[in-house]
């Protein structure tokens, strides 16, 4: 049975030192709602794209987030989700990891759908 390691940073993205600090020695990085509230987008993306494989979730349009997840060197790019805040989350793989065939979306198969539905569910339920 193979075993995750997970790890936390709490830094100051719109530091360049706090984000040189953070290595490169993971999986997968999760970036969930963060790109809106960081000043410095440019470095947050730097940090991305020293990354195997992100999850995000951005606040712009999806046209808009993808290109940030390209400038940051991500060929692989697949919307696997929307958050309950309605915002598109996506999976984002280095073109080293795709080479490599990882299966890290198979995990999310689907979630965009359900999500979606579960939010639909949700405000129809809300209606009077």
């Amino acid at each position: 049975m193979e075993y995750l390691r997970c790890k936390w940073n709490q830094v100051d993205f719109d530091k360049k030192e706090n984000t040189d600090s953070i290595v490169d020695e993971f999986d997968i990085c999760t970036c969930l709602s963060v790109m809106n509230w960081v000043m410095d987008k440019d470095n947050l993306i730097d940090l991305l794209s020293r990354q195997k494989v992100v999850l995000y979730e951005g606040h712009d349009n999806d046209q808009i987030e993808t290109d940030r997840l390209r400038k940051a060197g991500f060929s692989g790019i697949e919307r696997v989700a929307v958050s309950e805040r309605g915002r598109s989350v996506f999976v984002a793989m280095n073109k080293e990891t795709i080479e490599r065939n990882t299966p890290i979306t198979s995990k999310f198969e689907n979630n965009a759908e359900k999500n979606q539905q579960n939010i639909l569910t949700e405000n129809t339920k809300k209606q009077p």
